[in-house]
């Protein structure tokens, strides 16, 4: 469900063997009949890489109700996923869901996010967000900076843009988002000057003369904002 609402097609998968009766039983995780430590093997003898090994459990932790459902997942060694979950309807649909994107988002950061923003998660998608924009490198940035513009309040949104744009200052996506803040302010002059950034920066997309229509639009300027329009349908007819 993730990889299609980011459109991606990658194709990972992961397969849980069995529940565990127990707190302390093991799961034997196959594939197809062949244990997990024999595809470990030929994987790596074959392709000379050694593969990631997922793994985990879900534990009922008995609480003052119904109790706890407490997850916990790892990606080889490392602990990647920790969610606690009442006990009642629908529980471990849910907590499935929740690690399983806690997985998409160590493969996948940006692309988790932006599924987790287009279902509402807006927590989630902070935080797969957050080591992009700390430590990953320019393009990435900028991309993860825009999206978080998209969760925030105006001030915010203001901010993520402006640090977006100082790393690249022909960000189509960016300038065209400070188009629409600005008229949001009803600060015309501004949404035409980012409009026409976004236009000069690409000029063969829609994107940048679209949002100059808007802008003509707002300003009850219907007749320059048709031609702006039409000017952007004939750019991208899927547009």
């Amino acid at each position: 469900t993730l990889k299609t609402v980011a459109k991606i097609d990658r194709v990972e998968s992961a397969v849980f063997g069995s529940l565990a009766t127990k707190p302390d039983a093991n799961i034997d995780a196959t594939v197809g009949g062949v244990s997990l430590k024999s595809i470990e093997q030929m994987v790596a003898a074959i392709f000379e890489k050694k593969p990631k090994i997922i793994s985990g459990e879900i534990i009922n932790i008995p609480g003052s109700e119904k109790g706890i459902l407490h997850a916990r997942l790892r990606l080889d060694h490392s602990v990647v996923s920790t969610r606690d979950i009442p006990i009642g309807k629908n529980d471990l649909d849910t907590l499935a869901r929740q690690i399983a994107f806690d997985l998409y988002r160590q493969f996948e950061p940006f692309r988790a996010a932006l599924a987790a923003a287009r279902l509402g998660h807006k927590d989630d998608a902070r935080e797969a967000l957050r080591p992009i924009i700390f430590s990953g490198d320019a393009d990435d940035r900028k991309y993860a900076l825009w999206l978080r513009s998209t969760l925030g309040n105006q001030r915010q949104r203001e901010l993520d843009l402006l640090e977006s744009v100082s790393i690249d200052p022909k960000f189509t996506l960016a300038l065209v988002s400070l188009a629409a803040l600005e008229r949001e302010r009803k600060n015309f002059e501004a949404s035409h000057v980012y409009a026409d950034r976004a236009i000069s920066s690409n000029p063969q997309s829609p994107m940048g003369i679209h949002e100059k229509g808007r802008t003509l639009r707002a300003e009850r300027n219907l007749d320059d904002a048709t031609a702006a329009f039409s000017k952007a349908c004939s750019l991208s007819a899927d547009y």
